[in-house]
């Protein structure tokens, strides 16, 4: 899943370029590439049990559009392998995109919110896992009694 985003930032480009890698680093990302009016972000972990440790590959392109005023381009590239992406998961990434634009403007992260829509995303994401894992037993079992029946 990708998602991009291009905006106007009433700051020089030094100001901007701080404010995204220090946004980045509070959310858990480490940088990967730091080059003139180019930076990128990475973040992720196996289980992939919530959308904020799914792979993510974050591009930032920054380009003076004059002495106070800054052009970026934003791609969050989102590793959605094996997941089957609900409604709930597009809202987390959209506010992911929302509150990098916030931080990049502002230089405020609203931290307390981010930490709310964390907690029914892990519970519904927990009780999937139980559910896949309970048909895998299943099916295992099932497994385990057809041979058997084979075998006799």
């Amino acid at each position: 899943m990708k998602l991009e985003r291009s905006m106007s930032v009433d700051d020089a480009e030094a100001v901007v370029r701080e404010r995204t890698a220090t946004y980045f680093a509070l959310a858990g990302y480490r940088q990967a590439i730091d080059q003139p009016h180019l930076m990128s972000f990475q973040r992720g972990a196996f289980p992939h049990w919530t959308p904020d440790k799914w792979n993510v590959n974050a591009v930032v392109r920054t380009q003076p559009a004059s002495d106070q005023a800054t052009a970026a381009d934003i791609l969050l590239a989102i590793d959605t392998s094996g997941q089957f992406v609900i409604k709930s998961e597009r809202w987390f990434w959209q506010n992911e995109m929302d509150d990098l634009e916030r931080f990049m403007r502002t230089g405020k992260m609203d931290a307390e919110a981010r930490a709310k829509e964390k907690r029914p995303m892990l519970r519904r994401s927990l009780v999937a896992s139980a559910v896949v894992l309970g048909v895998v037993i299943l099916a295992m079992i099932g497994v385990f009694f057809a041979l058997r029946m084979l075998w006799r």
